[in-house]
């Protein structure tokens, strides 16, 4: 993957945080297979629904935009993560952003495991 920080949305911190994404591909995306995609898999299973489209990237996007901000906010920063300052769940995931704050946001802060978030 190549990015451009000569694309205003990847200036500066949101860089950072594109560079993170796109690594962390490989522990959310459907390919990983790892315990998150696991236990996503497996609660669709249970409400026997199938997976919404799309869900790993918002997750994914989430994710590393809370994990940057929240490090950022240790040295005083006020970051705003890339997929709101770029309206991603506005234009991409507008049914996807309640769920993240309400059932998501617990587990990134440490404070419920993740098969709890993930359900």
């Amino acid at each position: 993957m190549i990015v451009s920080s000569a694309r205003a949305s990847n200036a500066g911190y949101s860089g950072l945080e594109v560079l993170f994404h796109e690594a962390s591909h490989t522990l959310f995306g459907q390919r990983a297979e790892g315990r998150l995609w696991t236990e996503l898999q497996a609660a669709a299973r249970a409400d026997g629904a199938p997976l919404p489209p799309e869900l790993d990237h918002a997750l994914l996007f989430y994710t590393t935009g809370g994990a940057v901000r929240a490090r950022l906010a240790e040295t005083g920063s006020d970051y705003v993560p890339y997929a709101y300052s770029q309206g991603l769940f506005e234009r991409a995931w507008p049914a996807y952003r309640p769920a993240l704050e309400r059932a998501w946001q617990p587990y990134v802060d440490g404070r419920a495991p993740m098969g709890d978030a993930v359900r």
